[in-house]
């Protein structure tokens, strides 16, 4: 019997009468192309397959028919035609579907909790099948466990064999001599579109579990769940959502310090601001994605589903973005991630920005030690020796033929992501500058002015991860001269708001308080930033840079609103003013006020 042969039938005649001389003509037909091929199980196998240098086992077969399937037939043969003895064995049984199958119902904190039990007795078929349907989420992995088999003083014929089996994807699995095996599925996964066909409530994760029959005796199976396992998948799965969600808690603390700018006139550290979210506003937030997953996951009307998918579906369609929102999957048992997802994630941005910090103190430090003057020259000389100021008084035409030649280049040549690379290492240059001043020369507002420049470059810092791919990919289309000077990433719109405001910083002038209605659209500007990157971030973070472009585009123009020679107004007037650079008035100032950084260094050059 061996697979590929003809299925046609054929006449075989069989001797019957035992000892007699009569015989039996049958009509038979041959089952050769039912045959399933499994792998080999005995005690000595540790693989399905076989691995090189290893010589191949020769696999199992095996037959199964239905009652209906063999209705018309009056005998079941097996025919050995072989000529000389070979190694193996033949098992043949009826059995029962209520002796052969069952189906487990347990919750998966049921699971989580206790684990499973099943014990197979000694009277059992050779093929034993259980299907437990709330196994279907590919964020849990599981151990299965299977006793000995007590054969006596009888060998056993064959190790135990397990197939793990989905329907909906289809997978299947097999383990050989299997005593412990490592249970992982590729079933229900976030932010994977549901299946075309609608899911049975029966469906789930089947084991098929083929043991000796020959052995009269128990057989214990013992499932649990793999908390280490576990934790690696959720970590394979939801890695992207560390490049999404931290940006929730990164707009939250800028929202709070400008909060608190506008209303004390001190922008506090990143670090500060961030200690006074953690005690209300995280918290908040938090609390109400939590209740909003409960919410969407209980919803089955399609008003709802309408509401918050921003489509109009009937109530007989797939909804394909059912899956898009927060963690990416309707099931209520996994509420719990939001909330660890969100603690890690603030932890992330605790350790990034001491990171930055320490990057801008070495980068600080380093620019110092090369500015370094003996201490033993004369006050003169000293004041004579230092270095310029660090930021210089540029005029508007300046920084917009700076600006035009780069946005020049984005429409024609480079993409607005390597200029948002750029705008990112001039801003880093920015904030160097800044520590450095704030640090020699103790002010308040030189304090406000390196926070905010910090809270930018942060904020900016966590987009730049969204950019490098398509960054990487122009990279190496030059390297095979593959040019794309039409394509869709030469969007001048998505860098010119990058572009002016670390432009407009590079200056050292320190962003306006607002005091007007307007202050609030720079809350709920941050604050639906926030909301989205918590619940669209990750199935839609390309949207990311567009959202924090429109904060960008913003604070350029708040800087504009008092600034006569910034960017956008020196648009207006360059064709009919001339930019002062004597008027020590208007040198780096807002509205006829001093720049606070350059009057601390002029001050200092003045006294002895």
């Amino acid at each position: 019997m061996q697979p590929g042969q003809a299925v046609a039938g054929f006449a075989a005649q069989i001797n019957l009468a035992g000892e007699g001389s009569a015989s039996t003509r049958l009509a038979c037909n041959n089952a050769a192309s039912d045959v399933v091929t499994l792998p080999a199980s005995v005690q000595s196998s540790q693989y399905p397959f076989s691995k090189d240098g290893e010589p191949m086992r020769t696999p199992f077969s095996y037959l199964q028919y239905d009652v209906e399937d063999i209705a018309e037939h009056q005998y079941v043969a097996v025919i050995e035609k072989a000529n000389t003895p070979t190694p193996g064995f033949v098992i043949a049984e009826f059995s029962d579907v209520s002796q052969s199958h069952r189906t487990r119902h347990i919750s998966l904190r049921r699971l989580l909790a206790f684990g499973m039990k099943i014990r197979l007795p000694s009277s059992r078929p050779m093929v034993s099948e259980l299907k437990v349907p709330t196994m279907q989420s590919s964020l849990l992995a599981y151990n299965l466990e299977i006793s000995e088999q007590n054969c006596g003083e009888q060998q056993e014929l064959f190790a135990p064999l397990v197939r793990q089996y989905l329907t909906e994807p289809y997978e299947s699995k097999f383990f050989v001599n299997a005593r412990e095996a490592a249970v992982s599925i590729h079933g229900v996964a976030p932010y994977v579109p549901p299946p075309l066909k609608s899911r049975s409530t029966e469906d789930g994760l089947s084991f098929q579990f083929w043991t000796d029959p020959t052995c009269a005796s128990n057989i214990n199976i013992k499932m649990s769940i793999d908390v280490r396992g576990s934790l690696g998948k959720l970590y394979m799965r939801y890695r992207t959502v560390f490049a999404a969600f931290p940006l929730l808690v990164v707009t939250l603390v800028l929202r709070k310090q400008f909060r608190i700018y506008d209303t004390t006139g001190v922008f506090v550290s990143f670090s500060e601001s961030l200690d006074l979210c953690l005690r209300q506003s995280i918290p908040l937030v938090i609390a109400f994605l939590t209740f909003l997953s409960l919410f969407i996951w209980n919803s089955s009307s399609s008003t709802t589903a309408n509401l918050w998918n921003w489509a109009n579906v009937t109530s007989g369609a797939i909804d394909f973005h059912q899956n898009d929102l927060l963690i990416g999957t309707q099931d209520p048992f996994f509420w719990f991630l939001i909330p660890v997802i969100a603690l890690i994630c603030v932890g992330i941005c605790t350790v990034f920005n001491y990171m930055t910090l320490t990057l801008v103190h070495v980068l600080s430090t380093a620019v110092s030690l090369l500015s370094f003057r003996p201490g033993w020259i004369r006050n003169e000389e000293r004041r004579k020796a230092l270095p310029l100021p660090a930021f210089y008084p540029t005029s508007p035409r300046r920084r917009m033929v700076t600006t035009a030649i780069l946005l020049v280049l984005v429409s024609t040549l480079i993409p607005y992501q390597f200029a948002y690379l750029v705008c990112c290492l001039v801003q880093l240059t920015t904030t160097v500058r800044a520590q450095r001043i704030a640090s020699d020369l103790k002010s308040a507002a030189n304090s406000n002015f390196y926070n905010y420049a910090h809270s930018l470059l942060l904020l900016m810092l966590w987009i730049l991860p969204i950019n490098l791919p398509i960054l990487a990919v122009w990279i190496r289309n030059l390297a095979v001269h593959w040019l794309t000077p039409f394509s869709s990433h030469h969007n001048v719109l998505s860098i010119m708001p990058f572009i002016i405001l670390v432009e407009t910083l590079t200056t050292g002038k320190m962003v306006p308080r607002v005091n007007s209605r307007f202050k609030h659209f720079t809350s709920v500007l941050l604050f639906g930033i926030a909301l989205y990157a918590a619940i669209y971030g990750v199935s839609y973070a390309y949207m990311l840079h567009y959202l924090v472009n429109l904060v960008a585009a913003w604070l350029a123009i708040v800087h504009s609103t008092s600034d006569p020679w910034s960017v956008l107004s020196g648009i207006k007037h360059i064709s009919c003013t001339l930019f002062d650079a004597g008027n020590t008035s208007n040198v780096g100032g807002v509205n006829g006020t001093t720049n606070p950084v350059l009057a601390e260094e002029r001050k200092m050059r003045k006294d002895p």
